[in-house]
């Protein structure tokens, strides 16, 4: 997940260095996030982005973390 954050060149509020990491993303993409995917709000970062969590354990299924990077790709096209 933090590889294809990378890739698209997300910031994010602070660095990950356990199984959360956490992205500043535009409300427009959360708008569109929330419908598929599970997310924390964290705080308000200014008027159009809010910083979130997304939390995995050893047990979340390989295809819930594809399917978190498809459509993140997916929103940023």
């Amino acid at each position: 997940i933090r590889a294809a954050l990378d890739e698209l060149k997300v910031p994010y509020l602070m660095p990950g260095i356990t199984n959360q990491i956490f992205p500043i993303l535009p409300d427009t993409v959360l708008e569109e996030l929330a419908k598929t995917i599970c997310f924390t709000e964290m705080e308000r970062i200014d008027e159009t982005h809010r910083a979130i969590r997304f939390c995995t354990s050893w047990a979340t299924p390989e295809e819930n973390v594809q399917a978190l990077i498809s459509e993140l790709r997916r929103l940023f096209q």
